[in-house]
């Protein structure tokens, strides 16, 4: 679908098939920077605002490396009631890292976790490959900014011990 068109879609008809078709487009095109200045989301992230449109001038493969880098998220079209899309940090740096913004859909457990009494169980930090140094290095940002939802980030179960506020160095 063209890519006007699929932003001129109703929110409630954008489903996943709309996400797919948006996140692939969007990755070639070019936008306009609304305020040089991030604003601050829901989420205590700082968010660029950015509109598509034929007065781009800044492609979205140049743009993303840039806020990944700095810790900054992404709002599309946010001069409209609801944004056509917003770019959590996690999705930009995973392009960066990736090629995608989002990875395809991994089979997970939900429930409580059981360990058993007498069996290894090996933990640790994740791989830089995992989670690179500079985004270990936003996340230690964010977190001593006093955002409000910065604390989501050492929240662990307690029966597990730590020897800091990470999970990584």
């Amino acid at each position: 679908m063209d890519f006007d068109l699929l932003i001129q879609q109703p929110e409630f008809k954008r489903n996943d098939e709309w996400e797919r078709d948006f996140l692939q487009q969007i990755a070639g095109m070019k936008v306009q920077i609304d305020n040089e200045q991030p604003q601050t989301g829901p989420d205590g992230w700082p968010y660029l605002f950015a509109r598509t449109g034929p007065e781009g001038t800044e492609p979205i493969t140049k743009v993303v490396p840039w806020l990944a880098g700095r810790g900054i998220g992404l709002a599309i079209n946010a001069h409209k009631m609801l944004p056509d899309y917003i770019f959590p940090y996690g999705m930009l740096w995973n392009f960066v890292e990736t090629g995608r913004f989002l990875n395809p859909e991994v089979k997970t457990r939900t429930g409580e976790a059981v360990y058993h009494e007498g069996k290894k169980l090996v933990m640790g930090g994740p791989s830089e490959k995992y989670l690179p140094p500079y985004v270990r290095e936003v996340l230690r940002l964010f977190e001593s900014s006093g955002a409000d939802h910065a604390q989501d980030f050492s929240h662990f179960d307690p029966r597990f011990q730590r020897s800091g506020p990470y999970v990584f160095d």
